[in-house]
């Protein structure tokens, strides 16, 4: 068979394959399903269980300019409540979790450029439409300029009570088990500069324990699976005990 035969046969399945990722909508990285618009240019998005039914369904964005906050509480792209009462400033990075133990991921946790953290809870009442924030936990210092944060089960505890943040500078992940201001686990290079972290549970395990990055240069998503004993594929090293501060 001469060497144009094979060229030719080798570039008719490439196109047979690429007729079928476009056909699968594989290509494309089809959405399951979309929504609004709602929201505007340079809103801040998060996601949780603001109206506690069990389900992280709801979508929220913070305002920068008014610093308002709006809840859509069954992701269907309308404004179920909003509030002028809520935390946040320019420039603030937030992360929802657990943080008080009651078994429902409506906490926000709110990372300043300082490296100061504080805490607190979005309460809804379903029978006003309104929603309230109220701030019973302690502040902590964690973290540098420039960090990104996240929030996760990280020690398998079953509570979303955990911090993390990737440093850009230097690749490295840094958690927080109980966010008082101390690193129990410092995790080895992973992702690059420019890339946007992520938690959750991608390999459905139960725990909300993996980190992920969004590449835009790219639009490529990574994962990084875990377990209990921490011990993820492609990452080494153990507790640094007396680590403070990240």
């Amino acid at each position: 068979m001469s060497r144009n035969m094979i060229f030719r046969r080798d570039i008719w399945t490439e196109l047979i394959f690429a007729a079928i990722l476009i056909s699968s909508g594989l290509a494309h990285g089809q959405s399951d399903r979309s929504e609004g618009p709602w929201g505007e240019r340079g809103d801040v998005p998060i996601a949780g269980d603001f109206d506690r039914d069990g389900f992280d369904d709801d979508l929220a964005v913070f305002r920068p300019g008014p610093n308002s906050w709006s809840f859509d509480l069954d992701s269907d792209g309308d404004t179920d409540a909003s509030t002028r009462m809520g935390p946040g400033d320019e420039g603030d990075q937030f992360v929802v979790g657990d943080f008080d133990g009651d078994g429902y991921v409506n906490d926000v946790g709110i990372f300043m450029a300082s490296g100061r953290w504080y805490f607190g809870t979005f309460s809804y009442n379903p029978e006003t439409g309104s929603i309230a924030w109220s701030a019973p936990f302690s502040g902590i210092t964690w973290g540098l300029r420039g960090d990104l944060p996240v929030a996760g089960d990280f020690d398998g505890d079953g509570y979303r009570d955990d911090l993390g943040v990737f440093r850009p500078s230097n690749r490295l992940w840094y958690l927080d088990y109980n966010f008082d201001g101390s690193t129990d686990r410092r995790l080895s290079p992973w992702a690059l500069s420019g890339d946007l972290p992520i938690s959750g549970d991608f390999d459905r395990d139960g725990l909300s324990d993996d980190i992920g990055v969004f590449r835009p240069s790219t639009r490529i998503w990574y994962f990084r699976y875990s377990d209990v004993s921490w011990s993820p594929p492609g990452m080494t090293g153990g507790p640094t005990p007396g680590y403070v501060n990240a």
